[in-house]
């Protein structure tokens, strides 16, 4: 799946807000540049992390000057931040306190990095994650959140910064798509679908089609929010596997939706018209899709019968 990349913004005391280029958040948030709802400013551990067979990906970025020496400390909490006493800066709980009150805090350190640029990435482990706050990786934990900071600790071992970020588990797959069609167009499969029910909210689909018999895909769709596209550049004649998957916003994957269509050349201009997408519109068809477009049809016809 595509890689899931986190930005924790890091903001040192008494030093200015640290803003990237094209990224419009403050000093201290955290970022997830695929799968990031920006809506609730969350980032998610899906369920292929929280197993531990991709890590979550993080990265954060000191302001350049500040420290070029120093140790970052990752740990994930089951409790949202809290300033330091006299400092507006929040860090995550650092270990567990049982006997916390409302609830008990559950916290670890996942992971550490030795300070070395001014831009700084890591590889964490998600199972590390999960079992750092004592999430298991089933659909009773969907929705839980925890937080997961980055403490910047100078030579002296005085902890100094933090950049913090919200997180939610979304382990449950959306639901398969259902009565997938694949249509003939000319080099081209007109591909429609309906969300199928009961699973984690769809937030985009991905559509391919495979040659039958092969397993190199030969056209892909990207991100789809509907519920139809179209999948040009196919070989006419050939009979093609189309398939399609629904995306959670963490990234899980549905079952796969397929059907089976060929592209079709075709020489006579309605006919290809209609392959295309058109549709009659009654009487001389004189609207945007009529007479105007069939006319345009034909004489693209006409020019490559002549080319032939």
């Amino acid at each position: 799946m595509t890689r899931r990349r986190a930005l924790l913004l890091l903001g040192l005391a008494g030093l200015p807000a640290v803003v990237l280029a094209a990224i419009s958040a403050g000093a201290g948030q955290v970022l997830e540049t695929t799968n990031f709802d920006a809506v609730n400013a969350v980032s998610y551990v899906n369920a292929a992390q929280c197993a531990g067979t991709e890590p979550v990906h993080l990265e954060w970025n000191v302001q350049a000057g500040s420290t070029t020496t120093g140790t970052y400390k990752i740990y994930a909490s089951n409790q949202q931040p809290t300033a330091a006493t006299g400092t507006t800066t929040v860090f995550c709980a650092e270990q567990d306190v049982p006997n916390a009150t409302p609830t008990p805090v559950v916290a670890n350190q996942v992971d550490s990095a030795t300070v070395s640029s001014a831009v700084q990435d890591k590889d964490v482990s998600g199972a590390t994650i999960a079992s750092a706050v004592q999430y298991g990786c089933d659909a009773a934990n969907e929705g839980k959140a925890l937080w997961i900071c980055s403490h910047l600790f100078n030579d002296s071992g005085t902890r100094i910064a933090a950049a913090t970020g919200k997180f939610l588990f979304q382990v449950t797959a959306p639901p398969a798509p259902v009565g997938v069609r694949a249509s003939a167009g000319d080099s081209a499969l007109q591909v429609n679908w309906t969300a199928g029910t009961d699973g984690a909210t769809v937030d985009h689909y991905v559509v391919t089609a495979t040659p039958v018999g092969s397993t190199t895909v030969a056209a892909s769709s990207g991100r789809i929010t509907g519920t139809s596209t179209r999948l040009r550049g196919l070989v006419n004649g050939t009979e093609y596997t189309v398939s399609v998957v629904a995306f959670s916003k963490g990234g899980n994957p549905s079952a796969a939706g397929t059907a089976t269509g060929t592209p079709v050349q075709v020489e006579d201009f309605w006919s290809w018209y209609k392959l295309q997408g058109g549709t009659e519109q009654g009487g001389c068809a004189s609207g945007s899709g009529g007479l105007a477009a069939l006319a345009g049809v034909a004489a693209l016809l006409v020019l490559r019968r002549r080319r032939k």
